[in-house]
């Protein structure tokens, strides 16, 4: 799992680092929390500060999550409700990667659904997202999902020797998955 709490946190975690907008420190990313619920916004940020995510900041709608990407260098996550009025999540994915703003591509998106809009909320993965969660979820599903995503963002930039030696440390971290099924996905 991804807590960062020291007594948890497996031997050479910190030192993987990811290519979002800059390397950065799996314990240091700052997400971006879109969603026009307030309360939802709560459950999220309250989700990431239990998995050990503390540096987050929030948007009201699609509109306001891209002013706020296109003003910050520092947001390495998108956490984005699918159905919200105005920009809906998979039109904010798509906008967000048609931007034109290289910092914004390969920047990890999750969009999250409702099991009754589950295959709508798919359709935003051919958009470019990361990948999708349906609500109901727990801060346990969450940061599989937030660990799946890093685990393949990290896969696809740092080299075969490096993951090689890494895959002890994930089936640390996320033990249900087999390691080399997650390589075998991106490439």
């Amino acid at each position: 799992m991804l807590h960062r709490e020291e007594s948890d946190q497996p031997k050479g975690l910190d030192d993987l680092k990811l290519k979002t907008n800059q390397e950065t420190n799996i314990g240091d990313l700052k997400f971006l929390l879109v969603d026009d619920s307030v309360t939802m916004r709560r459950i999220y940020a309250t989700s990431l500060k239990c998995l050990g995510f503390g540096n987050f900041i929030e948007a009201t709608d699609g509109e306001d999550a891209l002013e706020k990407l296109n003003s910050s260098n520092d947001i390495n996550f998108v956490i984005t409700d699918w159905n919200m009025p105005g920009i809906l999540g998979a039109e904010l994915v798509s906008l967000i990667r048609n931007s034109g703003n290289e910092k914004l591509k390969n920047l990890p998106i999750l969009i999250v659904g409702i099991r009754a809009m589950e295959e709508e909320t798919k359709k935003a993965l051919n958009n470019g997202a990361s990948g999708y969660i349906m609500k109901p979820f727990t801060p346990s599903t969450l940061n599989e999902k937030i660990t799946e995503i890093l685990m393949k963002i990290s896969f696809n930039n740092v080299s075969e020797s490096v993951i090689k030696n890494t895959f002890e440390v994930l089936e640390e971290i996320h033990p249900a998955n087999n390691p080399r099924s997650i390589l075998d996905e991106c490439h």
